[in-house]
């Protein structure tokens, strides 16, 4: 069985808006699904940012 590494980072997550890219991210989860039926999928992601601002409701710089 193979090992895929998907890396996903905020701007992958996010809209322009800075608010999460709910049905791009639903896309994300589908493949994902679709993958781990025939390898090991290991999902490394950078996203907390871009889902703690709009959680937070405010614009965070990666200093913040």
């Amino acid at each position: 069985m193979k090992t895929i590494v998907v890396k996903i980072g905020t701007n992958a997550l996010t809209k322009e808006d800075a608010t999460l890219n709910l049905p791009l991210i639903e896309n994300f989860v589908g493949q994902i699904a679709r993958l781990q039926k025939e390898n090991n999928v290991l999902i490394v992601t950078s996203g907390a940012m871009g889902a703690g601002r709009e959680i937070l409701n405010r614009k965070l710089r990666y200093d913040d």
